[in-house]
């Protein structure tokens, strides 16, 4: 069992090699001229598939600063991350209680 998961672990790893990096990672790293070949041959990509050119981009945005923790509990944000908390808790609380009851179902 474990050399199957070794060897699964080896294939993602091998996978990774054909991944880009992510342009907004790069962004933020200040990597601006890579970001933008990335972008430009994904465009490139989705235009050859598509068969048109793609619509003009909007307003350009600024690259945001990296978040903070505290940021999580500001006005706009604080009800979603207590719903995600609570769903969590309920999802694992759910699953295990699940998990251990239907033994007890089955042998009824």
């Amino acid at each position: 069992m474990v050399l199957i998961g070794a060897a699964a672990a080896a294939l993602i790893g091998f996978m990774r090699f054909g991944l880009p990096e992510s342009p907004r990672w790069l962004a933020r790293q200040g990597r601006l001229e890579e970001a933008d070949r990335i972008v430009a041959g994904i465009e490139a990509k989705v235009a050859a598939e598509y068969g048109k050119p793609l619509p003009p981009p909007g307003a350009v945005e600024p690259i945001s600063p990296a978040s903070r923790f505290v940021d999580l509990w500001t006005s706009g944000v604080r009800g979603h991350v207590i719903l995600m908390c609570v769903f969590n808790v309920f999802q694992t609380v759910g699953f295990y209680g699940f998990q251990n009851w239907v033994p007890t179902l089955l042998v009824a």
